[in-house]
């Protein structure tokens, strides 16, 4: 088969979870299938255009298109430049079937453009965006939400464009002066008319597709935009308090709530990696059946060759991971400033928002907390071969953490968040210590239990599951593409 995959960033340029779950199940793919990754690139993006090459002998096509502050594309609806250089890459790579890993960073509309070119369309989630424009469910006073609420429930959360993202470190000491440039002469505003000239260059084939009147209440309501934050990177807290949503942002949250909504019913097929993320979205409202829990592919060999790390005193801990608020880490560093140094260490592996590491670092009271900045994905088995346990301390609703899957793979016991997809994998006081996410004294506690008695983690280590195969997630993902591949050949 010729299958196309996209996603929105891609290794060497970002190597978070869905990024190395997509360069694993590509690499395998390639063993018996034509495969190339279709990615948003984070370079030269002065102009639009593609780009083609290799990384770890997989071919990619790579998407650069300038940065865009129109709410509709900021907010993941509609890109028109991105969705015309996708399709350039589809008339050239011709596939059979087309894999959306994620498609934060092109749009939600991408799923529509593809069907109305006749391909069978696949798409995982890997989080809840589809629900949630903060991605996570998480709100910007950092506590979880329980769902948009058809998007009636977003403003008044405080989840609005413009507004800004969790900052855990907002009301305590200040961060030193972050040095940033010059910001650009603002220009005046466009008028409401260019939306309604983004609008218009959709095609019209795929206009039939979206929801009745949708385009015209987007184009109607929200003509001028208003610059968000990225997606992608939480932006620092702003030195002034946030402002007021604009009034037309409660009727742009539900419309796209309505908008994404039809766009999951876009795609002939969802993969979920967790039981606990398909459950949410069928709570939500998507077809049960149309989504099937398929495991993130992973390549973990290297990690099943792990050494056992130096008997402990000290016990040495390690979060391995995106530095960014909703992953916790504050929670984490709060629970080791606590332990006696000689007794315990932490090693903090990742990158993130710089404010936000920046305050980390500046907490990190206890000297045995050392941060190692990111490490190529080649090297992080080196990494646990120093550890004792790993520690996921997230305060929103992971699906099915890449971590996860590596430390199950090293036979390394996990102290973790009792909820997400991690709460569905570990079960407290047999393979794992759970604590209630977000409470950094449970935490502590959880920590001082392993230092105190660091025997128990070999029997927590023996009662972990097997980690998951590969080979066998490949298999799964190979026969959802066959099935849509035949179905397509019989119409």
């Amino acid at each position: 088969m010729r299958i196309l995959i996209l996603v929105h960033a891609f290794p060497p340029e970002m190597q978070a979870g869905a990024e190395l779950a997509t360069f694993h199940l590509a690499r395998r793919l390639r063993a018996r299938h034509e495969v190339v990754v279709a990615y948003v690139s984070n370079v030269a993006r002065d102009h639009d255009h593609i780009t083609t090459g290799t990384y770890a002998d997989v071919p990619v096509i790579r998407l650069h298109s300038r940065p865009r502050p129109e709410r509709a594309m900021a907010m993941g609806l509609v890109h028109p430049a991105l969705e015309h250089l996708l399709l350039e890459a589809v008339r050239a790579f011709r596939p059979e079937v087309v894999h959306v890993q994620h498609a934060i960073r092109s749009s939600a509309n991408v799923l529509f453009r593809l069907k109305a070119a006749g391909l069978p369309v696949v798409l995982t989630l890997h989080d809840f965006w589809f629900l949630c424009p903060r991605i996570n469910l998480f709100r910007p006073d950092g506590s979880l939400c329980a769902g948009p609420q058809g998007g009636k429930a977003c403003v008044p959360a405080g989840c609005y464009p413009g507004n800004a993202w969790f900052d855990p470190y907002a009301d305590r000491e200040p961060a030193p002066a972050v040095v940033a440039p010059a910001p650009a002469a603002p220009s005046s505003p466009p008028p409401a008319s260019r939306f309604s000239r983004l609008v218009g260059a959709i095609p019209r084939p795929l206009k039939a597709l979206a929801p009745p009147g949708l385009k015209h209440r987007l184009a109607s309501r929200f003509g001028a935009p208003t610059p968000v934050p990225s997606p992608l990177v939480p932006s620092p807290a702003p030195a002034a308090p946030p402002p007021a949503p604009d009034p037309r942002d409660a009727m742009f949250m539900e419309d796209r709530a309505r908008f994404m909504f039809d766009a999951l019913g876009a795609p002939d097929h969802i993969i979920s990696p967790s039981a606990h993320l398909r459950q949410r979205f069928v709570e939500h409202g998507a077809a049960p059946e149309q989504i099937s829990v398929i495991r993130n592919v992973v390549d973990v060999a290297g990690f099943g060759r792990v050494g056992l790390p130096p008997p402990a005193p000290p016990v040495v801990f390690g979060y391995i991971g995106t530095l960014w608020p909703h992953k916790g880490v504050q929670v984490l560093i709060e629970a080791a400033n606590r332990l006696a140094p000689e007794a315990a260490r932490l090693l903090i592996v990742g990158k993130g928002e710089a404010r936000y590491e920046e305050n980390l670092r500046r907490h990190a009271r206890n000297p045995a907390i050392e941060f190692l900045g990111e490490v190529p994905a080649e090297n992080v088995p080196e990494i646990y071969e120093r550890l004792h346990a790993l520690v996921l301390p997230s305060i929103c609703y992971d699906n099915w953490p890449v971590t996860m899957q590596e430390a199950v793979a090293a036979r390394r016991p996990i102290i973790a968040s009792d909820i997400g997809g991690m709460a569905e994998a570990l079960k407290h006081e047999r393979n794992a210590l759970l604590f209630a996410a977000g409470d950094a004294e449970a935490l502590h506690k959880q920590l001082v239990r392993v230092v105190e008695d660091p025997q128990a983690l070999a029997r927590f280590a023996d009662n972990l599951p097997p980690p998951d195969d590969p080979e066998q997630s490949t298999a799964a993902h190979e026969a959802v593409y066959r099935r849509l591949v035949e179905e397509a050949q019989r119409r």
